[in-house]
C-alpha cells in the first residue's frame, strides 16, 4: 500500500458475532485493524509522516464490517459473521480457509488458488456481493480517529517469541515440554509446533 499505492479493503466479523453460540468476532474495531496496518508501515518506512501515513489511510485504505442486505443483523437478531478467511492478492491469487492470523492451536485447513482467471471468477461471485453489501455505507471507522489511537499495545505477549506465544496459546508448560525425551532442540525446526508430539 505503502510503495505501490495498492488499495487494501477489508471486511471484519461483527462486534459480538455468533454462529450456533460461538464467538467469531475477534473483538477489534475496524479503527483498531486500520491502526495496526499503520503502525506496520511506520515500522516499515520510519521516515513517513503522520500527513502521509493518514493520506494512505484515506486513499488506499478500507475497512468495514459484514454486512448482508439487510445491514449487519441475520434473522435470528445476532450480529452477521463468518469464520472463513479469505484473501486476493493481486487480482492472481486466492486463499480460502479457516486459518487465523493469530498463533492458535487448532488444525486449520485452506486452500490457494495462484490462477488470474479462477480468481477473477472468485472476485466476480464471492467478493464483489460481499463487498457491495458491507461496503455500501463506506468505512466503519473514523480515519481521525485511526491516527489518535496508533500508540495503544495491543500485543496481549508483549516482547514473548514465537515459541512463548505457541505455548501460551496451546497451554503448553515450556518447561516440562524441554525436559521431555521427546524435546527436539534443532535450530532447522520449521517451527514450534513441530517439535511437539
Amino acid at each position: 500500500m505503502f510503495e505501490r499505492g495498492v488499495d487494501i479493503e477489508i471486511v471484519l466479523d461483527n462486534p459480538g458475532s455468533q454462529i450456533e453460540g460461538v464467538s467469531y468476532s475477534n473483538g477489534w474495531s475496524c479503527e483498531e485493524v486500520a491502526a495496526e496496518m499503520i503502525k506496520t508501515m511506520e515500522e516499515q518506512y520510519p521516515e513517513a509522516s503522520n500527513d502521509e501515513l493518514k493520506t494512505k489511510v484515506k486513499d488506499n485504505l478500507r475497512v468495514c464490517y459484514l454486512k448482508n442486505l439487510s445491514g449487519n443483523k441475520l434473522a435470528s437478531k445476532n450480529n452477521v459473521g463468518l469464520h472463513s478467511k479469505f484473501f486476493i492478492v493481486d487480482g492472481v491469487c486466492t486463499y480460502v480457509g479457516s486459518q487465523d492470523l493469530y498463533l492458535f492451536d487448532l488444525a486449520e485447513w485452506g486452500i490457494a488458488i495462484d490462477d488470474a482467471n479462477m480468481t477473477a471468477k472468485i472476485v466476480d461471485t464471492l467478493w464483489n456481493p460481499v463487498w457491495k453489501a458491507s461496503y455500501h455505507d463506506g468505512c466503519d471507522y473514523n480515519e481521525d480517529r485511526v491516527m489518535e489511537i496508533l500508540d495503544v499495545d495491543r500485543d496481549r505477549h508483549g516482547k514473548a517469541t514465537d515459541e512463548e506465544i505457541a505455548s501460551m496459546e496451546a497451554g503448553i508448560d515450556l518447561e516440562k515440554m524441554r525436559a521431555s525425551d521427546l524435546y527436539n532442540d534443532d535450530e532447522d525446526q520449521d517451527c514450534f509446533g513441530c517439535m511437539i508430539s
